[in-house]
């Protein structure tokens, strides 16, 4: 929620911290996508080639893969350097991960 004053010529605005926002999607993904978040973390950033050779698939499979976990927001891309977590779930990907014992 957001509130605009103003005081004078200048405007502040003040953005509340009080978001309520449900992760409860993160407990229903597939080994498959655990994995890729896994590898993703440990890696910090990964092209779709060198995260086949790491899954031991085909390029085009794991494009799909990452592009998968890309549109429904996991995921972003950094220009030509590959596919990394995104930065607003990283604390909640890094949270189900240990309760479901993908890292320690």
């Amino acid at each position: 929620m957001a509130a605009e004053y103003a005081f004078g010529k200048q405007k502040y605005y003040y953005l509340s911290t009080s978001l309520d926002l449900e992760f409860g999607f993160l407990n229903n993904l597939g080994t498959d996508k655990y994995f890729t978040l896994r590898q993703l973390l440990l890696h910090d950033i990964l092209p779709a080639k060198t995260f086949a050779l790491l899954q031991q698939n085909t390029e085009a499979a794991a494009r799909y893969q990452l592009q998968t976990l890309y549109d429904v927001g996991l995921l972003v891309k950094h220009q030509d350097l590959g596919y990394g977590i995104n930065p607003l779930l990283y604390r909640q990907v890094v949270n189900i991960l240990k309760q479901k014992n993908y890292i320690h």
